[in-house]
């Protein structure tokens, strides 16, 4: 990642992520898996390739019945996630780049609630 951000770049990376760890801490578990990054080309939205990236981890998720979180700094994000069973637990103010990203949470699905 250093290689592709640059030493000021990656710096400023460790910082904002340092930084959401923490703040983050209040509103998810330890033992919750974090989904990082993920981008599909704009070009490729609505095709449903963010859905297909995505379901491979969020059944194994179910299967160990682990709660998984994410932060997002896209506000339209929030729509894709919400179909995937993600809710937005808090809003929070970034300082280093200066906007707001939110946490969002996904409790593990059971065979039950894919009948709903």
């Amino acid at each position: 990642m250093e290689r592709e951000l640059g030493p000021v770049g990656f710096a400023t990376y460790k910082q904002i992520a340092a930084f959401m760890s923490e703040a983050s801490a209040p509103y998810i578990s330890g033992t919750w898996w974090y989904l990082s990054i993920l981008g599909i080309s704009p070009a490729l939205y609505g095709q449903g390739h963010g859905v297909r990236l995505l379901a491979p981890t969020l059944a194994e998720a179910d299967e160990a019945g682990a709660f998984c979180w994410l932060t997002t700094f896209v506000p339209r994000n929030h729509t894709f996630y919400r179909r995937l069973g993600f809710v937005k637990a808090a809003s929070i103010f970034e300082p280093n780049i200066g906007h707001d990203y939110s946490v969002m949470i996904r409790r593990p699905c059971t065979p039950a609630d894919a009948t709903r």
